[in-house]
């Protein structure tokens, strides 16, 4: 069969512009295609499905402490990002406001600095370095 002459680079590509659920079903096709889609430097490039989701949660006593929390969509194994957002400054008070396409759009309140003074922050978890 001619689908089987196709290199893995090749599949790869094809797989990479294809529907997350797609790519969920072509693991199905072989033990070829389920370890192409599986290895680690293939999953940069290939769609995924949700890993999960951030939310806020504040604490007012005795002063207002916002905290963002992940939860892993798939309940199990390390998600792709950093939930944790170490890669951020201290983030005391870090009120998560908006996310679109993976990134995070943040506002972050200079603990050092006292009173509202505060930066927003662009930050894509699941990449390299954390901060855009």
């Amino acid at each position: 069969m001619a689908i089987e002459r196709l290199t893995d680079d090749l599949l790869v590509e094809i797989l990479s512009r294809v529907p997350a659920k797609v790519v969920c079903r072509c693991k199905a096709v072989s033990k070829r295609w389920i370890g192409l889609i599986d290895h680690p430097d293939h999953r940069k490039r290939l769609p995924q499905p949700l890993a999960g989701f951030f939310y806020n949660s504040t604490n007012e006593n005795p002063f207002p402490i916002s905290t963002v929390h992940f939860v892993n969509a798939s309940g199990s194994g390390c998600p792709f990002i950093c939930p944790s957002l170490s890669f951020l400054p201290s983030h005391r008070r870090l009120d998560l406001l908006d996310c679109c396409n993976g990134l995070l759009l943040c506002r972050w309140y200079d603990a050092s600095a006292g009173g509202d003074r505060f930066w927003y922050i662009v930050c894509n978890p699941g990449g390299v370095g954390g901060v855009a």
